[in-house]
């Protein structure tokens, strides 16, 4: 599938197993790193997580370069940005995990604006479409984001 320039958006794209699964990675992994205020753990720690690579690159017909689980704390955004995991990174993706918070919601420059649902998967070109999230309030915001090669 090209992708270039596009945003998809898929409801319930993870199973509530499959989220289940991905929160219980986050909190036993004793890899937890840190990136700015946030703290990721690789999404190969995941059970079963050969079944969500296989959803993933199934879709899209690309190969997952990088996944993480990320904790992002209350009150945190992410200013606007492209996303350049690596140099043939060609698109992103990001899962939520949890939708009990409000805010974190992933806003395009075009103003196409996502909000969290638990289980809804956001595929896009982001290496070309600058995009930020507003702050997210009053819980932690749980998410996998992923990085696409050819």
């Amino acid at each position: 599938m090209n992708i270039s320039n596009t945003v998809i958006s898929i409801n319930n794209f993870l199973t509530n197993e499959q989220i289940k699964n991905a929160l219980d990675a986050f909190k036993i992994s004793k890899n937890k790193e840190k990136f700015h205020d946030r703290i990721w753990v690789n999404g190969f720690e995941i059970k079963n997580c050969s079944d969500i690579i296989e959803k993933f690159q199934n879709l899209l017909s690309l190969k997952l370069d990088w996944w993480q689980i990320i904790k992002c704390p209350v009150n945190s955004c992410f200013n606007k940005h492209r996303d350049v995991f690596s140099d043939t990174t060609i698109a992103s993706c990001i899962v939520f995990l949890n939708d009990d918070f409000s805010g974190g919601s992933l806003i395009f420059t075009d103003g196409l604006k996502i909000n969290a649902q638990k289980g809804r998967a956001v595929f896009f070109d982001g290496v070309n479409l600058e995009h930020e999230v507003n702050k997210n309030c009053l819980k932690e915001r749980y998410i996998i984001a992923g990085w696409f090669c050819k």
